[in-house]
């Protein structure tokens, strides 16, 4: 949610300005009798101020999934954005990327620079898949035939982490089946805009194809994914296991499965406590009731 999303970004910012010896922002930034709002303000100036690089990922997360436009969901962090993307003209810096350029972006202010990331062309597409193994070998023995992963691209472009996805799902797919699917699909218009693309690419797989991933899983790992999905604060090890109702062990054998599938993201993988979390996009689909453990008596 957005004010976990703020939570994070204000504690984050806390402790660098722990480490910068800024231990009067540290502890506005950490005292929990003001309101989020003030704190995110507050995040601005210290950015200002201080040497920093802040570096904010996937902000698509808070904002309504496609067809809705590409508007902030929460006010507090929609002020914060603006005053980040009009106040931002001291000594720190921000990158942020999101797959939807958000609406109010206004790219005339001297400060801002936007770069769109292109897509894997074709052979940048054909060429990732090949690194992973199992699509790899299918290739190689002509179950998946070129003008199949053509049309597969074609339809279905090539952004970077939907390509991760791709991969976990053509290494499990019937070639028949995805053929059939594919047949289903009208190949975007060759003018439609990059927001219309990733729309349409976000909807054929929630439709289409994350059900499959969903159903590649072993009965226990199906079950505790969707209770996972049920929270929607990133959790370690641990926490996972408590929500999943597994042992640990357990627990990162089915976190294994889940991240070969792009079906959950790990942060702070460098750490000694990584966290877990479910893509907010497939939470609806992972959270159905027909999906749910049936309660316990």
């Amino acid at each position: 949610s957005s004010d976990l999303f703020g939570l994070r970004l204000v504690g984050e910012l806390a402790t660098a300005c722990q480490r910068l010896g800024r231990e009067g922002d540290e502890r506005l930034l950490r005292d929990g009798q003001r309101p989020l709002g003030e704190r995110l303000r507050l995040a601005v100036e210290v950015l200002n101020e201080a040497k920093l690089l802040l570096v904010l990922d996937n902000l698509e997360e808070l904002m309504p999934p496609p067809p809705a436009a590409p508007v902030w969901q929460d006010a507090e962090f929609a002020a914060f954005f603006q005053d980040l993307t009009s106040r931002l003209t001291g000594e720190g810096r921000a990158i942020l990327t999101c797959r939807y350029v958000p609406d109010g972006f206004d790219l005339r202010q001297p400060n801002l620079a936007h770069e769109p990331m292109p897509d894997f062309t074709e052979a940048d597409f054909l060429k990732y898949l090949r690194r992973h193994d199992r699509v790899a070998e299918r290739i190689e023995r002509g179950e998946l035939r070129p003008e199949l992963l053509a049309s597969f691209y074609r339809k279905l472009g090539g952004t970077p982490r939907f390509v991760e996805q791709a991969a976990a799902l053509l290494g499990a797919i019937s070639p028949d089946r995805l053929e059939e699917q594919l047949e289903r699909l009208a190949a975007p218009a060759a003018c439609a805009p990059d927001d219309e693309l990733k729309r349409l690419q976000q909807e054929y797989f929630s439709s289409l194809f994350l059900p499959q991933l969903y159903e590649s899983l072993p009965a226990q790992s199906r079950l505790a994914l969707s209770r996972l999905a049920v929270v929607e604060a990133p959790l370690p090890l641990d926490g996972v296991a408590r929500v999943a109702a597994l042992c640990e062990p357990d627990a990162a054998a089915v976190l294994e499965q889940w991240l070969q599938r792009s079906l959950a993201q790990r942060f702070g993988e460098e750490t000694e406590t990584p966290l877990y979390a479910i893509y907010p996009l497939q939470r609806s689909f992972l959270t159905d009731p027909a999906r749910l453990p049936a309660p316990s008596r």
